[in-house]
């Protein structure tokens, strides 16, 4: 989040951070969906309008905001699913 010199505030959904918690992700999924459609809607108006600049910054802008859903399915299964195995370390003899 940072403020704009209008005094606006932007939030930017990729460094979103969610808990899982008790494994429901609550309304974040919804609003980055929200999210997603009125960027769709952006980027056809731009288009139209010939903003070539503007589709290509609004672009990015949707495909952060899928990627931080595909993010936020996969911490879901992980959350639901227990702890991840990582395996142990291996330390290499000291030589000497």
């Amino acid at each position: 989040m940072y403020r704009q010199p209008s005094g606006g505030v932007i939030v930017r959904p990729s460094r979103a951070r969610v808990a899982p918690g008790d494994g429901s992700l609550g309304p974040v999924p919804a609003r980055l969906a929200e999210i997603a459609r009125n960027l769709g809607v952006r980027i056809a108006e731009a288009r139209a309008n010939g903003w070539l600049g503007e589709v290509q910054g609004l672009q990015t802008s949707l495909d952060q905001a899928r990627e931080k859903v595909v993010a936020l399915d996969r911490l879901a299964c992980t959350a639901r699913g227990g702890p991840v195995a990582i395996g142990m370390p291996v330390i290499p003899p000291v030589l000497g």
